[in-house]
């Protein structure tokens, strides 16, 4: 007769106990000894569970202890079969080789997860048991819950320091950097106070406090094998945990909401890989409670409106749902995926402009983690379930359209927003998004094979309810490409800037007006200037900084080799309409900005018209703004701006200046960089202002500049003579003004 008991010795460790009598096939009164083991059989089999309702999770352990009747005459094989209940069909199967003489076994055994494509299980399993020949011998059901190993997790952070490079820097110099940026690597103390502020950064401090870092340690432990790597990684973990506790006196940034998302990530990683057969008893207890602080920590971020569609609450969810994969027991008992899985529904509606594809966090960069973390949250759902999170093929190809307008086809693009500026890195991280997500997206497929194939560009490609106008008049894949990006969009939101009315030119790849990028540094005095109006190219009235108000797009199209826009910043005291016209005489481009600001109040006011150019161009001004004022580029075209106003403009140019009184003509590289670039302001003063820009090459800036002519001064209908082209604004003073194009021979 054999017994079985499956008992919990620890939190972490199952024991099941077999004892085993073997007895001849029909035997009644008495046990029999026979000569071999080959006809033993083992008659029942009982498990049992600390859990309630016989609850265990894979990755725990199982000990197996076997007894036998007497010793075994040869040597025999004795295997061991993991079985869904309803069917009986093995999931796993392990053999054991017993030696002759062998009277008890002991077995170790890892709980491995009943389904290869998917870990959101819940089976009832059961075991059998079979030596040599013998009939199997089934245990009693209990639940198994399937948990993903470690490699499989979700990893948004750790990454960048799960290289060789970084795995050294930590381990052999002792040294931490933040991937990224310029801060010099820091010497890792051995026994933190986690109060280290080396820089006085709140960005150093998010990446300290991730403890994404242990991943570098991690791979060094992988490609060594040194014991005493993994104890460091313990410890850190352990100390951190025990420091820094969730309601204690902790560093401002500690249980920061993107620390604690990131960490989270870490330390379910790291549990799993290591940690889950080590920790038990009362240190787990302690454990479990600090992760249930993080955990809970992310259900309150879930819930926080400063997070309404905004990437963060997307790591949130992502770090969240996580941990519920590896901890199912508790995710069980506290509800955390749920929570998770409808927050992340939710960010897939808010984060994105779902009529036009737009990210709603108003930066270059951010459109494109946005399509990242879309992509991510569905592949690691399919992961986990065997299911994509929701059906976003529509949603991520018009994602993919708008970026694929957005950027310049060798690569760059505007660094609208929280982005660094020149950055011709924008093709391939598309493309990249593309594979990843296996997004349909054939204007992208136009870009990447050179216009080979795919569907051309747009030449006019509005998103109005964003405020965004994309203009490359004349588009042809042969030809220069003539690029005008104008915004008209909302009120800065998230990593947004005030930049209502701002207008980017570039030609044939090369910038000419450009935006500085930021933020700078998130908690320096520094990024007010990067999000202002003044590192745009903006009309700032009366020294506002900011824009209280949405802009709006009110008309935009392309005629023949024309493209225009029309939008108005209807702010308290003033409105400001701006129409910005692209053309092109074969691969000669002409920019020309009309302005027309009237006063809300009849008094006067301070007009300041910004242009912002590339940091390696060479700007000459000129004292009267309708003269050239020479802008050369590196590539050593010329152009010429000529502004012409109803008012007096005093021409001004900055560069690199940053003082108690002004901060103006800089941009960004790169988080924490910031470069002099050349800046030229045209300033007047009067009730109304109507300005028009020039932007030309030197050989063209003979013609004649555009002229308008008031039409009918209540209804604000103009004329605009633009050489080739003869512009009417209808009734701009309405709230549906109209534009009616001429072309003269």
């Amino acid at each position: 007769m054999m017994k079985w008991n499956l008992k919990k010795l620890t939190k972490h460790t199952v024991l099941l106990v077999a004892s085993v009598t073997l007895v001849a096939c029909g035997s009644s009164d008495e046990e029999t000894p026979i000569v071999t083991p080959s006809s033993a059989v083992i008659d029942t089999a009982v498990v049992t569970t600390s859990h309630a309702n016989d609850v265990t999770e894979v990755g725990e352990q199982v000990s197996l202890n076997l007894e036998f009747n007497k010793a075994l005459l040869q040597n025999r094989t004795l295997t061991v079969h993991w079985l869904i209940a309803d069917s009986e069909v093995s999931f796993h199967e392990e053999r054991f080789d017993v030696e002759k003489g062998a009277t008890t076994l002991k077995l170790q055994l890892d709980t491995v997860n009943p389904e290869s494509e998917r870990y959101d299980t819940q089976n009832q399993v059961l075991m059998s048991v079979t030596l040599g020949n013998n009939e199997a011998v089934f245990s009693n059901e209990f639940e198994l819950w399937g948990a993903p190993p470690a490699a499989k997790l979700f990893n948004s952070n750790g990454f960048k320091w799960y290289t060789e490079q970084q795995a050294s820097k930590l381990v052999d110099e002792q040294l931490f950097q933040v991937i990224g940026t310029d801060f010099t690597p820091w010497p890792l103390p051995a026994d933190p106070t986690w109060h280290e502020d080396p820089y006085d950064n709140n960005t150093w401090l998010l990446y300290y406090h991730s403890l994404g870092w242990l991943y570098g340690m991690d791979y060094a432990y992988e490609q060594t094998g040194d014991a005493e790597i993994l104890e460091r990684i313990e410890f850190y973990i352990l100390d951190y945990l025990n420091d820094v506790p969730r309601d204690g006196s902790n560093n401002y940034m500690a249980w920061n909401d993107h620390a604690v998302a990131w960490r989270f990530e870490t330390l379910t990683y790291l549990y799993q890989k290591y940690f889950r057969k080590r920790w038990h008893g009362e240190q787990w207890q302690t454990i479990e409670s600090q992760f249930l602080d993080h955990a809970d920590e992310l259900v309150e971020l879930l819930h926080d409106d400063r997070y309404y569609a905004h990437n963060h609450s997307m790591y949130h969810a992502l770090s969240l749902y996580n941990f519920s994969f590896a901890l199912p027991r508790l995710n069980h008992e506290f509800g955390y995926r749920h929570e998770a899985e409808t927050r992340i529904n939710e960010l897939f509606d808010e984060m994105v402009n779902n009529k036009t594809g737009v990210s709603v966090e108003q930066s270059t960069s951010y459109h494109f983690i946005a399509m990242e973390l879309f992509v991510d949250a569905n592949q690691f759902t399919y992961t986990m379930t065997g299911e994509p999170m929701a059906e976003l093929a529509d949603n991520l190809a018009m994602m993919a359209d708008f970026a694929a307008h957005f950027i310049y086809r060798n690569g760059n693009a505007s660094a609208m927003g929280d982005s660094n500026y020149d950055r011709a890195i924008w093709l391939e991280r598309l493309q990249r998004i593309i594979e990843n997500g296996a997004i349909a997206s054939s204007y992208t497929t136009h870009l990447s094979t050179a216009g080979e194939s795919g569907t051309p560009l747009l030449a006019n490609y509005v998103a109005a309810d964003d405020g965004y106008v994309i203009q490359r008049p004349g588009y042809d894949y042969a030809r220069n490409e003539i690029f005008t990006f104008t915004d008209f969009g909302k009120k800065l939101f998230s990593h947004g800037h005030h930049d209502a009315g701002n207008v980017i030119a570039t030609d044939h790849g090369a910038p000419l007006l450009i935006d500085s990028g930021g933020p700078y540094l998130y908690n320096s005095p520094k990024r007010a200037h990067f999000r202002s109006a003044y590192a745009h190219n903006t009309l700032i009235v009366d020294e506002q900084a900011t824009f209280a108000n949405d802009a709006s797009v009110l008309g935009a199209a392309c005629i023949d080799e024309m493209c225009y826009s029309l939008g108005l910043i209807d702010e308290a005291s003033y409105q400001h309409w701006r129409l910005v016209v692209t053309q092109r005489d074969g691969d000669t481009p002409r920019w020309s900005v009309i302005d027309i600001a009237t006063s809300k109040t009849d008094e006067l006011h301070a007009y300041k018209l910004v242009y912002h150019f590339p940091d390696d161009a060479d700007v000459v001004p000129e004292t009267d703004s309708a003269q050239c004022q020479t802008i050369t580029l590196a590539t050593t075209q010329a152009y010429c701006m000529q502004v012409a106003g109803s008012t007096a403009l005093t021409v001004t140019k900055w560069q690199g200046v940053d003082d108690a009184t002004y901060t103006q003509g800089w941009v960004q590289p790169g988080f924490g960089k910031r470069i002099p670039a050349p800046v030229l302001e045209f300033t007047g003063t009067g009730q109304q202002l109507l300005a028009v820009t020039e932007l030309r090459t030197v050989a063209e800036a003979h013609q004649p500049m555009a002229t308008v002519q008031t039409v009918n001064a209540a209804a604000m209908t103009y004329t605009i003579e633009l050489g080739r082209y003869t512009m009417t604004l209808n009734d701009l003073a309405s709230p549906a003004p109209t534009v009616h194009v001429t072309t003269n021979n």
